[in-house]
C-alpha cells in the first residue's frame, strides 16, 4: 500500500485537531483561574459488564498533563487466576446440582454470557474484576470456589505509587471531577500540594484487589487518600461518590502533606 503525502498531511492535520481538541476541553473544565488544575479521575474496568472504577489524580497545567497513580508492583503468582480454566467448570456435570439461585447475566438477546477472556495487558485489578464476573456468568459454587482459592494463592507485592501510567490518561477517563483548592489556595499551589502528598507515600503498603481483609489496599484507596490527605479532608466534590463503584476507596493510605493536619 503506498501512502501519498497529501494522505501523510491529511492525518498529521487530523492528530492535530484532536490535541487542540482535548486542550480546549481542560481549559473549558477548569475552575481556577491560574491555568492548574487539579482532577480526580477514573475509569471503567468492565464498561460493559461491570460497575467497578479505577481511580486516579490528574493534574493540569500549562506544561501539560501529569497523572498520578497507586498501582501493583506485581503479582507473584497472578496465573493462578489467568489460568483457571472456565470451560471446563462451565460444563462440568456437577455444575448443575451446584448452581447458586440468583440470575445469571444475559446478553440483549437473553443468553447466558461467556467467561470473559483475559488479555496480556490487562492490569492486576482488571484480571480480578474479569474473575469474579465469569464466576457471576457461571453461577456455580465450584466457579466461585475457583476464584477465592486463586486470590488466597497469589501472592500480591505492594501499593506503589507511579507517575503517569500508561492506561491513565486524560483520554481514557470516563469520570473526571475538578476539585477546587482548599482555602485561599491557587490552583498551583493545590497542585503541588497534592505532588508533595504523592512523594510522601513510602510504597510500603500491601496490595490487593479484594480489600475487605486485612490491611490490603487498591488503587481507589489511593487515589481517595492523596486527595483527601492534600485537601485537609474529603473534598466537596467527593459528595455522592460511590464506595460501590469505587472499593477500597474508605481505607486510609498513609500519606502526610505539607502544613495540613491530618
Amino acid at each position: 500500500m503506498v501512502v501519498t503525502k497529501s494522505e501523510i498531511e491529511k492525518i498529521l492535520s487530523e492528530e492535530l485537531d484532536k490535541v487542540f481538541e482535548d486542550k480546549k476541553k481542560i481549559l473549558s473544565e477548569q475552575r481556577t483561574g491560574d491555568g492548574h488544575q487539579a482532577y480526580f479521575a477514573s475509569r471503567a474496568l468492565g464498561p460493559d459488564w461491570s460497575p467497578i472504577h479505577h481511580a486516579w489524580v490528574m493534574l493540569v497545567g500549562p506544561d501539560g498533563v501529569t497523572n498520578l497513580s497507586g498501582k501493583t508492583a506485581g503479582a507473584v503468582a497472578i496465573d493462578k487466576i489467568l489460568r483457571i480454566d472456565w470451560d471446563r467448570i462451565q460444563n462440568h456435570p456437577q455444575d448443575l446440582a451446584a448452581t447458586i439461585k440468583g440470575d445469571k447475566p444475559l446478553d440483549p438477546v437473553g443468553k447466558v454470557m461467556p467467561p470473559l477472556n483475559f488479555g496480556r495487558d490487562d492490569d492486576a485489578d482488571e484480571v480480578w474484576e474479569k474473575a469474579i464476573e465469569n464466576a457471576k456468568r457461571i453461577g456455580t459454587k465450584e466457579a466461585y470456589e475457583e476464584v477465592k482459592k486463586a486470590l488466597r494463592e497469589t501472592t500480591w507485592k505492594n501499593l506503589e505509587r507511579v507517575v503517569n501510567w500508561r492506561k491513565d490518561t486524560y483520554g481514557a477517563a470516563d469520570v473526571k471531577i475538578p476539585i477546587k483548592p482548599p482555602g485561599d489556595m491557587t490552583g498551583k499551589q493545590f497542585n503541588e500540594q497534592l505532588r508533595a502528598t504523592f512523594n510522601s507515600y513510602q510504597n510500603n503498603i500491601p496490595y490487593g484487589p479484594s480489600t475487605f481483609y486485612g490491611p490490603a489496599m487498591n488503587s481507589n484507596s489511593f487515589a481517595f487518600s492523596l486527595m483527601r490527605v492534600a485537601y485537609g479532608g474529603p473534598p466537596p466534590e467527593f459528595k455522592g461518590l460511590s464506595s460501590m463503584r469505587y472499593p477500597g476507596s474508605s481505607k486510609n493510605v498513609p500519606m502526610k502533606a505539607p502544613g495540613v493536619e491530618t
